[in-house]
């Protein structure tokens, strides 16, 4: 969640806040700017981002030539077989959100 979550969202922030020089970022802080909506932006780009990460959690978790395991002591398992909804893991209490994000 940090290196994917976190940091998509910060990198959004830093184009809203001029941080980035980049010619589109640049482009993209003009608008909004323009716009006089940065809270509403703001407020969108996490949103933005989750529903990504859940998209791309579905996907693999709805794909039968993708499968990712992780080794646990020699042994190796599916995520798939580890949730019971992929997506899912992101939004509950106790999801990866709440316990490995920092935004």
């Amino acid at each position: 969640m940090h290196k994917v979550r976190d940091e998509a969202i910060e990198q959004w922030e830093m184009t809203i806040e001029r941080k980035m020089r980049s010619e589109d970022c640049q482009r993209i802080f003009n608008l909004v700017a323009e716009s006089g909506q940065t809270e509403l932006i703001n407020e969108l780009i996490p949103q933005i981002v989750d529903t990504t990460l859940h998209h791309q959690l579905l996907t693999l978790e709805q794909e039968n030539s993708i499968d990712i395991s992780v080794s646990n002591d020699d042994k190796k398992v599916s995520l798939k077989a580890l949730s019971d909804g992929l997506p899912g893991e992101l939004y509950t209490e106790d999801g990866w959100i709440l316990r490995f994000s920092n935004k």
